[in-house]
């Protein structure tokens, strides 16, 4: 059951460009939350996805197969420990046409403003009392709180 502070954002685009409604929108946009960055995957369990459309395995099963179908969504296989795993990620396509072409900017941010943000996308680094933190390692010992 998601935690009442959990949430998941639906973009406009996901009603007016791909026209989805019910269960397809909001599974389609928990995943877009979870692989919006154009490398990650949602490797969350059916389970997961039940308890966020608050609905029945079969239900949830649809409603990834009918994205699928629309090739909105894509499903990776993977084998660990005998047992498979399913990953999905949002398709290209609806990248670059959320975009206008360019799949690297729409996920990942952009160093062009499109709707009066920044002009330069943040550094990766996070700098805390003028140190910078290595973001390659795990520094949660290293934070003050």
């Amino acid at each position: 059951m998601p935690n009442n502070k959990d949430y998941i954002v639906v973009q406009g685009w996901m009603i007016n460009e791909l026209n989805l409604n019910g269960n397809e929108l909001l599974s389609f946009a928990l995943i877009y939350g979870f692989c919006k960055d154009g490398q990650s995957e949602f490797t969350g369990s059916l389970n997961y996805l039940c308890d966020w459309l608050n609905c029945s395995r079969n239900t949830a099963i649809k409603s990834l197969n009918d994205l699928m179908d629309k090739n909105l969504i894509k499903k990776k296989q993977v084998e660990h420990n005998k047992v498979i795993f399913n990953k999905y990620s949002v398709s290209e396509w609806v990248v670059q046409k959320m975009d206008g072409g360019s799949s690297k900017t729409a996920l990942g941010g952009s160093a062009i403003s499109g709707r009066g943000g920044s002009s330069v996308s943040a550094p990766n680094n996070t700098i805390l009392n003028n140190t910078n933190i290595d973001n390659t390692k795990d520094n949660r010992e290293d934070l003050p709180f």
